[in-house]
């Protein structure tokens, strides 16, 4: 797994996400004009921080974008908030706790740590926009392109130029991250490393 995705987070590839970001910056300027338009002078940094990690995740790890600064109820970002433990109920909590003092147990009963609505929706997402694009032949500088090329065996060290003249500041991955891959990624592996920036921003 490592040696697929190591090529994946080199800075120039990294670099490459940072129009998105960019763009996620500046709906997140709209945003906040809105609502000093409307009168409202104050803003929760916790609540707009929470805003901007969230549309950066959906357009830099799933390609989607939600916009949550102008729409705070959309599905994707609901589903964010229960993940990252911001908005859980009784269910969730009790749920958690039982993982924490006895996984395996919870497992033989039949529980998932994350709740299967909210697993089904998300891999859903990710995989129906991976399906898309592969039809479309469509491609999108973002962690669904990357993960797409990890799963036919395309990802590699140095395939660009900016890689390639990076210089002394980038250090030099070890033999493990280079070595060569002969595994085949299933659906939910791919959907997995995505999910993963979830617990990140956490």
């Amino acid at each position: 797994m490592r040696s697929t995705l190591s090529p994946a987070f080199t800075g120039s590839k990294i670099r490459q996400m940072f129009e998105l970001v960019n763009d996620v910056g500046e709906e997140a300027m709209k945003g906040m004009k809105l609502e000093v338009d409307k009168g409202s002078g104050e803003f929760e940094f916790k609540a707009l921080a929470m805003k901007f990690a969230v549309d950066i995740i959906a357009s830099c790890a799933f390609g989607l974008e939600v916009d949550s600064f102008k729409h705070s109820d959309n599905e994707f970002y609901t589903m964010a908030m229960k993940i990252t433990g911001q908005t859980l109920n009784v269910k969730d909590i009790l749920r958690s706790f039982g993982f924490m003092i006895a996984p395996k147990v919870m497992k033989f009963l039949g529980f998932t740590l994350m709740d299967k609505n909210d697993m089904q929706y998300l891999r859903k997402a990710i995989i129906d926009t991976m399906k898309f694009r592969e039809e479309k032949k469509i491609a999108r500088q973002d962690m669904i392109n990357l993960l797409m090329k990890a799963k036919k065996g395309q990802l590699k060290h140095g395939d660009d130029e900016e890689e390639k003249n990076e210089g002394f500041a980038t250090v030099e991955e070890s033999q493990v991250g280079k070595s060569e891959v002969k595994r085949t990624w299933n659906d939910n592996e791919l959907f997995a490393q995505a999910l993963i920036f979830f617990f990140g921003e956490k």
